[in-house]
């Protein structure tokens, strides 16, 4: 799981730099939501080549979850360029900064807590229904995300 790990991480920090051209072009919020329902797919995808590798055909498995990860790294490198932006967006300019930190901050407690919580599912449930569990919180803040931001209006982040 840490080597696929990596290859998420590293096609998504590849990415960062040229990920922002594109999104200058689509609209930061429809790009955000097209991510996170990306990643929603894409856990649940994860789920069905664990279920693979446990029944049929390890190798087969393997490259399914290598591109699996893949792809999770570019909607992680969409969500990363713009997630900030649309959170910041509505504070006061001489509060930006530091709603921005406060931001980063929940941020990092996010991902502490997410892979400690995935780790107790992973142990109670299986790793297959962690990665649903994965799949619908992603999918709720999708929803949420969809309810909240304004799609059809130009966008100012």
């Amino acid at each position: 799981v840490y080597a696929l790990s990596f290859v998420q991480a590293l096609s998504s920090t590849i990415l960062y730099t040229r990920v922002g051209k594109i999104l200058d072009k689509s609209g930061k919020p429809r790009a955000l939501f097209i991510a996170k329902l990306s990643r929603v797919g894409l856990f649940a995808s994860y789920a069905a080549a664990a279920a693979v590798a446990a029944t049929w055909n390890i190798e087969i498995a393997l490259v399914l979850l290598i591109a699996i990860h893949l792809l999770l790294g570019i909607a992680w490198a969409v969500i990363g360029d713009v997630q900030m932006p649309i959170a910041v967006s509505s504070c006061a300019e001489e509060r930006k900064g530091a709603y921005a930190g406060m931001f980063n901050a929940a941020s990092g407690l996010g991902a502490i807590a997410g892979g400690a919580f995935g780790g107790i599912l992973a142990v109670a449930l299986g790793f297959e229904l962690s990665m649903l569990a994965s799949a619908a919180l992603v999918g709720a803040s999708a929803a949420i995300l969809y309810a909240t931001v304004p799609f059809g209006k130009p966008s100012c982040v």
